[in-house]
């Protein structure tokens, strides 16, 4: 009797050290789970994109791989397509600021962004394609109308200088702005019949751009 008695005493007191360390490692995890957290927040400074959204004052709080791969989900985009929009109007701009059609180079880029949707397009892209130029239609490779008629290009100088050549050999104005942008429905360039009206609202935004970089 004596020893089942010490038997059952032994026992409890094994049952309490056993509660008393899962209560130590309990408050231990808890004390490191609320160092982490505040090691990891993290606020974003307001950041402004070309189209003048803001996120202002952003937080997020919790373990940092979880914050970094929100982070880059929402601000790695948007500043990506922002410098590689501002890349492509100072090359094109450049480009034909430096060719005898330098009074619209302004418009020229306009002309670019709009039959790219602003370079967005990958169908563009992947041919360097900036000006949605065309080839002649052969009947087999190429036939009137479709995508694929849409001439290749190496790199975007090319297709800069592939422009500049091409709007010289249809005679385009080169010393009067208005004359050019009517010479886009005289000769065709576009079925829209708002086109012209299109590249000079897009031109304004263009000047906005240049005027950003220079200052």
């Amino acid at each position: 009797m004596l020893r089942k008695e010490k038997d059952e005493t032994h026992l409890v007191t094994l049952i309490i050290w056993f509660i008393f360390y899962l209560l130590i490692i309990l408050v231990t995890f808890n004390m490191n789970v609320t160092d982490r957290a505040e090691r990891d927040k993290i606020k974003f400074e307001q950041t402004s994109y070309h189209n003048n959204q803001c996120f202002k004052d952003f937080r997020l709080e919790g373990e940092s791989k979880e914050v970094i791969v929100v982070a880059k989900k929402i601000l790695k985009p948007k500043n990506k397509y922002r410098n590689s929009k501002v890349r492509n109007v100072k090359i094109i701009y450049n480009h034909f600021l430096n060719s005898p059609f330098f009074k619209m180079a302004e418009e020229i880029t306009a002309m670019s962004a709009l039959e790219t949707g602003w370079w967005r397009s990958d169908f563009h892209n992947e041919r360097s394609n900036y000006f949605s130029r065309k080839r002649l239609p052969d009947g087999i490779n190429c036939i009137s109308g479709e995508k694929n008629c849409l001439i290749r290009h190496k790199n975007i100088y090319n297709a800069c200088s592939s422009m500049e050549r091409y709007l010289i050999r249809k005679g385009y104005h080169q010393d009067n702005v208005e004359e050019f942008l009517l010479d886009l429905k005289r000769l065709c360039y576009a079925e829209d019949p708002k086109y012209i009206e299109k590249v000079q609202k897009t031109s304004i935004h263009i000047y906005n751009i240049i005027e950003a970089e220079v200052n």
